[in-house]
């Protein structure tokens, strides 16, 4: 007979990256999102803050919001129909990104916000 003591330490060392890996991606992915809604939070507050006490003036909005939120790549500031529409994408620096390029470098944030009623409409 064989001896076969040790075999599940092979398969155990053989699929410990694998484990790795994806308790990595999963940790990534998880702070990303947290980012994410971070960046959305605070746009929303810049959005209903500055645009009540700045009279609706679009620069000191994008200037605050330049200010508070670092890695912009575009800002786009409408203002449409009584709502004023923030367009904003962000660079983030996420690990396996850099690796796989699974599209979690960047994010695409859209905030509306009525005028009139000075609430936030949709995002």
């Amino acid at each position: 007979m064989m001896n076969k003591k040790g075999q599940v330490l092979v398969v155990f060392v053989l699929i410990l990256p694998i484990i790795i890996l994806f308790l990595g991606l999963v940790i990534d992915i998880g702070n990303s999102l947290v980012i994410k809604k971070r960046y959305e939070n605070t746009l929303k507050d810049i959005i209903t803050y500055n645009y009540k006490t700045s009279d609706g003036d679009l620069l000191v909005i994008e200037k605050n919001i330049k200010k508070s939120i670092d890695n912009i790549e575009k800002l786009d500031i409408k203002v449409k129909d009584e709502i004023l529409k923030v367009d904003l994408k962000v660079k983030y620096k996420s690990i396996f990104s850099n690796i796989f390029d699974i599209g979690l470098d960047t994010f695409n944030i859209k905030v509306e916000y009525d005028i009139k009623e000075n609430k936030i409409v949709r995002e």
